[in-house]
């Protein structure tokens, strides 16, 4: 329902460039946004047509600008993407010498398999390759974790590009229709509301999730729609209420609140973190968005306010150099995405700078109270004219938009 005046990636691109912003912006291009823009919500592999549109829009779009292809395999309109059509699609981008960012299809049972896909796709076609917030997800699953390591340092060693980048906290954020099981989300939410007011396939889909290790009582509603107000609760408050069972609240929230439903999920291992965040393959990304302060009807994830402050201050306490830190958060990310003349102080490089203090950097923001600044940065610079001076925003807009070309 919104007008647009763009078709292409390269209008989007100049309908940017008219507008003004305190940050840079650059772009990826979305595969589900590739795939739904030729099939819709049908969940289904591609004709040959169809893929022949998708590869000439993707090669189209990278040709004005993108910095490489995104893929979500574990959201619904991914799932039925086939390896046959990822090593097609890294084909195209290593033609371009862009990036690959891949959100693993699976980050708990079967997350050996899952990045095993990944690597082998980049093995085969050498195409520059980034796991998206690699993480392992239950703790049933965390006694993979070595394994995985040693998968992707054995393929970095044996000379693949590969990296993966990982936020700082050990919660998730995510929607709640990815914890139904894959038939359940076919067809978009069309196919999820049939599927649900099915009383055959609804017994089924409960049965599934009781058979998950998950404790869903312990997520917290971090968003629905306005009419349910049930943000901050725990599903297991909101099932009391209901006078019914967690995951049966579950389902009634899906059918009531829309696919917009994101929970607080803590099923990360903290040290498994820790490793991660200082990893010679690791780069540091926030998997976040930015904010209003003045929006907080709904919770975000504190890690769209705290990502690189909470790290930087993990960096300090483990005795990591804040050289090295800070590269995870700059330098190395540029290389990795292909952005030319940034992340680096240098002669002839533009000047995007964060002047802070080591000993008293730290995040503020939390899981209930996420919309909050973080502490010790004085002066944020874009493009050389201050955003932030003296700890205070400056209203100033002289954010660029970024090319790959």
């Amino acid at each position: 329902g919104t007008n647009i005046n763009w078709q292409s990636f390269g209008e989007f691109l100049k309908e940017l460039s008219q507008r003004n912003f305190a940050c840079n912006l650059g772009s990826l291009v979305g595969y589900s946004t590739l795939r739904r823009g030729v099939v819709g919500d049908q969940i289904r592999s591609l004709e040959k047509s169809e893929y022949v549109s998708i590869t000439n829009i993707l090669e189209n779009c990278l040709e004005e600008g993108a910095f490489g292809l995104s893929n979500g395999l574990s959201y619904s309109h991914e799932v039925i993407v086939t390896e046959l059509e990822l090593f097609s699609l890294a084909k195209v981008l290593k033609k371009y010498d862009a990036l690959f960012s891949v959100h693993l299809r699976n980050e708990g049972s079967e997350i050996v398999e899952a990045l095993e896909e990944a690597l082998d796709i980049s093995r085969n076609t050498e195409v520059n390759l980034k796991i998206s917030h690699f993480k392992v997800r239950g703790e049933e699953n965390f006694p993979k974790f070595q394994q995985l390591i040693s998968e992707l340092e054995t393929a970095y060693h044996k000379g693949m590009n590969v990296h993966f980048d990982v936020y700082p906290y050990d919660t998730v954020w995510q929607v709640l229709y990815s914890y139904l099981p894959k038939w359940a989300s076919e067809g978009g939410r069309t196919g999820m509301l049939r599927a649900l007011n099915d009383p055959v396939q609804k017994n089924k889909i409960l049965f599934y999730l009781n058979s998950l290790n998950v404790r869903f009582p312990e997520l917290v509603i971090a968003s629905t729609t306005n009419k349910l107000s049930a943000s901050g609760k725990t599903l297991g408050q909101i099932a009391k209420a209901m006078e019914t069972t967690s995951e049966e609240a579950l389902l009634e929230l899906i059918q009531n609140g829309g696919n917009e439903i994101l929970v607080f999920e803590k099923n990360l291992n903290e040290e498994q973190i820790r490793e991660l965040l200082f990893h010679p393959l690791s780069l540091i990304g926030s998997d976040g968005a930015g904010f209003s302060l003045k929006n907080q009807t709904k919770l975000v994830h504190p890690r769209c306010f705290g990502t690189a402050p909470k790290f930087l201050k993990m960096a300090r306490d483990t005795k990591i150099s804040v050289e090295s830190a800070i590269k995870k958060l700059t330098s190395a990310p540029a290389k990795k995405a292909g952005i030319k003349n940034r992340g680096e102080i240098k002669i002839g490089n533009f000047a995007d700078l964060v002047i802070f203090s080591p000993e008293l950097i730290t995040d503020q923001a939390t899981y209930l109270n996420p919309f909050q600044f973080s502490e010790g940065i004085d002066s944020v610079f874009v493009n050389g004219r201050a955003v932030v001076n003296e700890g205070k925003i400056t209203k100033v807009l002289p954010g660029k938009v970024l090319r790959k070309n």
